[in-house]
């Protein structure tokens, strides 16, 4: 049986000390109020017990070097640990490595390995380019995984708006020859073994981000949006166990699109849980007032699917 539940979180005050986890089949609420902010808004600062390898090439196209910044965590341990890649948003048309800085450090702080990653927008590669750049990234961490004491067997990912698509994305399509590009590592399997996407689109959508990266803003291609959509690529039980966690009070990508994909994921046999906030912003990963909490559900989920970690060392 699938599992599919909708946790829900309480929390009295600001203090992140005070933030409580408690799974129920019911909405999640935060009681809070929080300002806007969108994925150009500069991020957290990045704090934490941990070590950064930085600059490290995982990919290259006939010289276009693509990069990633290694989160590893300080606490010594007796076994290799797991590592989540970090995808950023930005509606497919901006951003860098640095803006998901906080978000890996937030996971090597809580005992998960994590490289944030850069990856081709798509004024510079139009769709699957940033899916080949995802996949050529875990390859890079699977074969390398003994260098830094990673667990190859255990690797996950963790994107917000079109990164949470690109990483729900990502972990659907293992074996689609056709989206593993030429980035490097090819003979390394690009598979992962858990999910967490904020505030993702599950499908292309008429907004107008969706129209550059798919190249259709005049004439939309449904062939290709059906094959973009991470709906009509589930197997049934077969994909990595999913967390979504979308803002109720979203106004850049409404909550329907993760209840969605929480609807497919659990009718297609597949483990999903959804954790549903409210009165957050759509990137609610850059604000104070909905990061620790967030961090702690998604390190908390990829310590029990990934076998590893510990989500409250912080």
């Amino acid at each position: 049986m699938p599992s599919s539940t909708i946790d829900r979180l309480t929390t009295a005050s600001l203090p992140r000390s005070v933030w409580a986890w408690r799974p129920m089949a019911a909405v999640l609420a935060i009681m809070l109020l929080g300002a806007c902010s969108d994925d150009s808004r500069p991020p957290l600062p990045v704090e934490g017990r941990f070590s950064v390898v930085e600059n490290l090439d995982y990919a290259d196209y006939d010289g276009r070097i693509l990069r990633l910044d290694l989160y590893i965590p300080d606490e010594p341990v007796s076994q290799p640990v797991p590592v989540v890649i970090a995808v950023r948003g930005g509606g497919f048309r901006r951003g860098d490595k640095e803006a998901f800085a906080p978000i890996a450090g937030a996971m090597a702080d809580r005992g998960i390995a994590a490289a944030s990653i850069e990856y081709r927008t798509s004024a510079e590669a139009l769709f699957p380019g940033a899916i080949h750049d995802t996949k050529a990234a875990v390859r890079w961490l699977r074969q390398h995984a003994a260098d830094y004491g990673l667990d190859a067997s255990a690797i996950g990912a963790i994107g917000g708006s079109a990164g949470g698509y690109l990483s729900a994305y990502l972990g659907v399509t293992t074996g689609e020859q056709a989206l593993e590009g030429s980035g490097g590592s090819p003979e390394v399997a690009s598979s992962i073994q858990a999910i967490v996407a904020m505030a993702p689109e599950a499908e292309p959508t008429s907004q107008p981000w969706w129209g550059e990266f798919l190249d259709d803003a005049d004439d939309p291609d449904e062939t290709l949006r059906a094959y973009a959509s991470t709906l009509t690529q589930l197997d049934a039980g077969e994909e990595p166990p999913l967390l979504l966690i979308h803002s109720a009070d979203d106004n850049t990508v409404p909550l329907s699109q993760s209840q969605k994909l929480f609807d497919a994921y659990g009718q297609s046999g597949n483990q999903v849980d959804i954790v549903v906030l409210s009165g957050a912003p759509h990137a609610f990963w850059y604000e104070v007032a909905w990061f620790p909490g967030a961090m702690d559900r998604a390190a908390a989920f990829f310590a029990a699917e990934l076998g590893a970690g510990n989500p409250t060392a912080h």
